[in-house]
């Protein structure tokens, strides 16, 4: 029953979590990666022995899903070798491991044993877990954009063990592997990452399961109910199917301005402190004739036009909402417009400023072409938009109609 418990805890954790994520782009999408590290246990014997430390090797396969910037799930394949050798109070109290499996407390007549002060346990472990990762650094504002994460994981898993007893320079094998054990295990591991690329992250993996069943060292127990794995691994880590734009920009710290050769795009370009920066638009195009506008219908009192990632050019469906609003302006000298650009909250305050005034600009000058005097048209960038959790929504251009 204690062994179920923390399993119990585990899967009502993730059920919880899954009833209240938002499906909130921003982070999401799959991933993979490769880890190896050094592995440390504890048991009847132990890696910090007297004459140790005794470190093993590990290497892991892994892969997961996001589902927001906060929180994501993960499952991983590992094996690994620990070394653990007698503690200071067993070598005193000079035991025997006879070849039986039972510990004497003298070299028994008769029966083939090793002194534990003489020898270590080699275990060789596989597993297979389940964990989620929960991103503590999601949960400030100003490290949501950040290039580094520090995840907090409660993982659970199955080990499979055996032990091989080596002489402690590992120069005789005194008994072959043997002894394969199954165990549940659980416990919580302890991620820091960082973004070295646009899909590559480079981390560090600290964690620790406890072990249910029998000793994984493989000693008959006496006195030491500890049973315990520690790894500590280097994570290199794939982006897979990540949603591009909801990705924080590599760029975020430098300024962005139009490409000459896609007038529609942005490039990132460092820009000193304090220097000024403008942006060039297209020469004004003649005005359109009333006849050429749609039809009259009725004048929302708020119109919203929305943009792609790192974009400000106004597609043709979204013009098709402007058409109208543009009528209702021509026809009466006494109303004007106003326009609130808007950005996601990716990307550095300089780049959310910039781009969202470029969504304004953009839209006023669809409506100055058209023939609307810029006198009347009130254009504003309003930077990131910090309360809209989704960001295709974020970036847009709020119109409104108002009297002069």
């Amino acid at each position: 029953m204690k062994t179920l418990r923390p399993a119990l805890l585990f899967v009502l954790l993730s059920l919880s979590f899954l009833a209240k994520a938002e499906e909130s782009p921003s982070g999401k999408g799959w991933y993979v990666g490769v880890g190896t590290g050094i592995p440390f246990s504890a048991s009847s014997f132990s890696s910090f022995a007297p004459k140790g430390p005794y470190a093993g090797w590990a290497t892991s396969l892994y892969g997961g899903y996001s589902f927001n910037e906060f929180w994501g799930m993960e499952v991983d394949f590992g094996f690994g070798r620990s070394n653990l050798a007698a503690r200071k109070g067993c070598i005193g109290n000079n035991y025997y491991l006879g070849a039986d499996d039972v510990l004497y407390y003298s070299a028994p007549l008769g029966i083939k044993s090793w002194s534990v002060a003489d020898f270590k346990t080699r275990v060789s472990y596989r597993t297979i877990g389940l964990g989620l990762n929960f991103n503590l650094l999601s949960l400030v504002p100003s490290c949501r954009q950040s290039r580094w994460n520090l995840a907090l994981s409660p993982r659970m898993a199955l080990y499979n063990t055996s032990q091989a007893l080596l002489s402690l320079s590992e120069r005789e094998i005194l008994r072959p592997e043997e002894n394969e054990n199954l165990h549940f295990g659980y416990g919580v591991s302890l991620k820091i990452g960082y973004q070295i690329s646009k899909s590559v992250h480079l981390g560090l993996n600290s964690s620790f399961s406890a072990l249910t069943g029998k000793g994984l060292d493989g000693i008959p127990d006496h006195g030491h109910k500890a049973n315990l794995i520690w790894e500590n691994t280097l994570r290199l880590t794939f982006d897979l199917f990540r949603n591009n734009s909801d990705s924080p920009s590599a760029d975020s710290g430098y300024f962005y301005e139009q490409s000459p050769a896609a007038p529609n795009t942005v490039r990132a370009v460092y820009l000193p402190a304090k220097e000024d920066y403008s942006i060039a638009h297209a020469p004004l195009q003649a005005a359109a004739n009333l006849a050429e506008l749609a039809p009259r219908q009725t004048l929302p009192e708020t119109e919203y036009i929305y943009f792609e990632f790192d974009k400000w050019n106004l597609e043709p469906a979204q013009c098709d909402k402007l058409q109208n609003i543009l009528e209702a302006l021509l026809s009466d000298e006494k109303l004007q417009l106003s326009l609130e650009g808007w950005s996601d909250r990716i990307g550095s305050d300089e780049v959310c400023d910039l781009i969202s005034g470029l969504r304004a600009e953009s839209v006023k000058e669809w409506f100055v072409r058209k023939g609307l005097s810029p006198d009347r048209i009130i254009a504003e960038g309003k930077g990131r938009d910090k309360t809209e959790t989704v960001n295709s929504l974020a970036r847009r251009v709020k119109i409104e109609v108002h009297p002069r």
